[in-house]
């Protein structure tokens, strides 16, 4: 009796180690199907989880900057723009695509003989972007020019001679505490102002 008890413990530890190893093992296709699904996740984290395009046209963008001497603005106008935002679920990004650029940009505030002056640049570019978290202008081969303005208020357009004019490969306009503007590969003639 002993025996057949211990011979039915044996085939009873048998069948189930065998049905716990059927249930548990792992088949090389079922590996080589759940490596496939890991890579394909680690795709979808690393790309854009969204991305939105808008098409727009005639496009006038103003730009405000408050500094001690005054509010700076940065005027653009452009024939049209393609707005991206893009997203990966952690970070969130803005930029907008500009073709046929024109744009004005008051440089610095001040005062000549008691009388309230501006430095205004002019820009013309065939396109650029315009990053809305960095607060940043972008440029390639660009027309440059810094005039003296009467006032503070900026003008519609500028005219009459600039105290500088050039074109430059690149050009980064960036509005954050102050302006500041970058060109790379600028080729500029400064004019003297007749009195």
């Amino acid at each position: 009796m002993q025996k057949l008890l211990w011979a039915g413990l044996l085939l009873f530890v048998a069948v189930f180690g065998w049905m716990l190893w059927s249930l548990t093992r792992t088949s090389p296709q079922t590996v080589r199907e759940y490596q496939a699904i890991i890579a394909q996740t680690k795709e979808e984290v690393q790309s854009p989880l969204y991305v939105s395009n808008q098409q727009r046209e005639q496009v006038v963008k103003d730009i405000f900057l408050m500094q001690e001497s005054g509010r700076l603005q940065m005027h653009i106008v452009c024939k049209d723009s393609r707005i991206v935002f893009e997203t990966n679920g952690r970070e969130a990004q803005l930029v907008e695509h500009l073709k046929d650029i024109h744009a004005l940009f008051q440089e610095e505030l001040g005062n000549t003989n008691h009388r309230p002056t501006q430095i205004v640049q002019a820009v013309r570019a065939n396109e650029g972007t315009y990053n809305y978290q960095l607060n940043r202008f972008v440029t390639e081969d660009v027309e440059i020019a810094r005039y003296l303005v009467d006032g503070h208020r900026l003008p519609d357009q500028v005219s009459g001679k600039p105290l500088m004019s050039g074109r430059a490969k690149s050009a980064v306009f960036t509005f954050d505490d102050t302006f500041q503007f970058t060109a790379q590969k600028m080729r500029a003639t400064l004019h003297t102002l007749e009195k």
